[in-house]
Order: C-alpha cells, then sequence, then structure tokens
C-alpha cells in the first residue's frame, strides 16, 4: 500500500460509519486489514468529533434539557427529544451540517479482507468510501 488517498465525504455520513467500524475492530481479521482500520479510524475520529461537538451544540438549543443541560432522550436511549416548536429549524441546521462534505486523507481497505465478516449493504454502503475492490487495494 502506497498511502493514503483524499475522498470527499459528507459529515453525516461519519455518523453510520463510526458504528460500524467500531464494531469492525472487535472482528478478528487479519493483521494487514486490522493496521489499516485503525489509521483509518485515527484519520475519521479527528473529523467526526468536531461533528459530534457541533451536533452538541445544536442539540442544547433545540432539545428539551434536563436539571443538569444536558439534552433529554427518549425511552429508548437513542433519540434526543426536541422541543416541538423547534423541530423544523433543528432539521434545517442539522442537515446543513450534516451535508457539508470534507476532504479526508483514507487508507483504502481491500473488500478481500473482511472475506470472514458478514454485514449487511446498509452497513456496506456507509463505509464504502474506505473501500476498492480486491485488485485495487
Amino acid at each position: 500500500m502506497q498511502g493514503g488517498k483524499k475522498v470527499l465525504v459528507k459529515l453525516g455520513q461519519f455518523d453510520r460509519a463510526f458504528v460500524i467500524l467500531r464494531e469492525l475492530v472487535k472482528e478478528k481479521l487479519p493483521f494487514k486489514a486490522s493496521y489499516w482500520l485503525r489509521r483509518d479510524l485515527d484519520v475519521i475520529s479527528k473529523v467526526y468529533q468536531p461533528f459530534i461537538d457541533s451536533k452538541m451544540v445544536l442539540f442544547k438549543e433545540f432539545a428539551e434539557l434536563d436539571e443538569s443541560g444536558n439534552p433529554k432522550v427518549d425511552e429508548s436511549g437513542m433519540n434526543v427529544r426536541l422541543i416541538d416548536e423547534k423541530k423544523e429549524e433543528f432539521w434545517k441546521q442539522y442537515m446543513e451540517l450534516a451535508g457539508k462534505e470534507v476532504e479526508v486523507e483514507i487508507y483504502p481497505l481491500s473488500i478481500g479482507w473482511f472475506d470472514k465478516v458478514e454485514g449487511t449493504v446498509e452497513e456496506l454502503a456507509a463505509i464504502d468510501f474506505l473501500l476498492e475492490a480486491e485488485g485495487n487495494a
């Protein structure tokens, strides 16, 4: 592998990609795959953290807050409870933020490295910007 490859990725795409990559690092993979996956996670983390921070600012402005000033979540623990009158403006600002493209230098991962890993088409689509067909990486 020569080095990185610059790609444009929308910030919102990192939400799903980061979750999938965190699961992939738990898999027993060939050493080469693990090495480059770790490198990509480092790169993505540097871009993803400011996105998370920006989302938190939006949540604090548009969500119901608890007594500590933190956004409340629904019963599932997965979704922030937005203030009804502010939902439209939240989604407008969130979609603008999530739609911003950033250039990142990733280290392409060969699909062949993950032969023993199962995944859905949705998961594959979320990390597609990191993958190369077997003969290319």
